[in-house]
């Protein structure tokens, strides 16, 4: 609730909006004051709110013969601060990620020639997996620029890869040390805290 006495007379005049705080119950901000109990915010939670005045320069003297409002003035606002509710999308994208990488884990696993072949059409469809996840984050979260998470869906298309190579070399190169060394043992090995390696790095640099 606002106490706008404010019409167009008294544009020329240095009116400065007050809020009308004795119209409030309760004033409380804990209380969420001026807002509707009933509002419908889907993943986000109401945070905060608060009046606070805003300093603008406007480009236009509204129609009026006066500089008034081509100087700094005070422009009250009613500022909602809303926070979005992480768990559930951090969940659902996390989750589909670490089967990802956990089957990708299981494709090293296999060291028989026949069936390094399956390997190779199972990181096809983890590829096209990745892809459509990410889609849908780009389409939930509409911001420039890459977001932090998307750096993990980028090492992990580099582990897709990487796996391919893997059993390519597997099939093709049977005489290759680093692949046939008791049976794949030094990817088995390294997979993991490579990969966790990689995350850290990527969370140090972006938040750094």
């Amino acid at each position: 609730m606002l106490h706008l006495d404010f019409n167009r007379r008294e544009l020329n005049r240095q009116v400065i909006l007050v809020p009308d705080l004795g119209g409030y119950e309760v004033i409380d901000p804990r209380t969420k004051p001026g807002v509707d109990k009933d509002i419908v915010l889907g993943n986000w939670n109401l945070s905060d709110i608060f009046f606070e005045y805003k300093f603008k320069t406007y480009d236009t003297n509204l129609g009026i013969k006066s500089n008034l409002f081509k100087t700094n003035f005070p422009e009250l606002h009613f500022t909602i601060v809303l926070q979005r509710d992480f768990i559930g999308p951090l969940i659902s994208r996390v989750g589909p990620l670490l089967v990802v990488v956990t089957l990708l884990f299981a494709m090293l696993l296999i060291s028989d020639e026949e069936k390094a072949l399956e390997v190779l059409a199972a990181c096809i469809g983890f590829v096209f997996i990745v892809i459509l996840d990410q889609i849908a984050l780009r389409e939930q979260i509409v911001t420039k620029g890459i977001l932090y998470f998307e750096y993990f869906y980028f090492a992990i298309y580099f582990y897709i890869f990487l796996v391919t190579v893997n059993a390519i070399l597997f099939i093709s190169q049977p005489n290759t040390p680093f692949i046939q060394y008791k049976d794949n043992l030094i990817s088995k090995l390294l997979y993991w805290p490579t990969l966790l390696k990689i995350l850290l790095v990527i969370t140090i640099l972006v938040f750094a």
